[in-house]
Parts: C-alpha cells; structure tokens; sequence
C-alpha cells in the first residue's frame, strides 16, 4: 500500500498564489462562474450537477441549480 501523501488542488493554488502574490478566481465547483459563463455563451436551459465528491456537488447545486 502507498503511504505517500500527495497535496491536494488547494495546496497547489495556495503556493501559486503566494509566489504571485494575487488571490486567485476559483472557477470550479463550487462556484458558480463557470455555471454562467455557460449559460450565457450558450443558452443552457436544463441545469444539472453531477460529480464524485457530494459535498462539492451539493454546494454548486446550491448555487447555480436553482
């Protein structure tokens, strides 16, 4: 079994945004920028979420599938 630990995607953009000291626009679930940007670019009536992780689901349907 594999015991290394390997840093998640927030620790990666942590480092970048120190190194480049600017806070960085999280486009990902679960915000909802990426959700609008769709909508507006290509007029998405039907609004689902569906991934691996239920907390990150829950929360974008919180906030784009209302």
């Amino acid at each position: 079994m594999n015991t290394d630990l390997v840093p998640g995607t927030g620790a990666i953009v942590k480092a970048v945004e120190t190194a480049a000291h600017r806070e960085p626009t999280v486009i990902g679930k679960p915000n909802s920028f990426i959700a609008e940007c769709i909508i507006k670019n290509h007029g998405v009536q039907h609004r689902y979420s569906v991934g691996y992780k239920m907390w990150f689901s829950y929360m974008f349907s919180i906030n784009w599938c209302h």
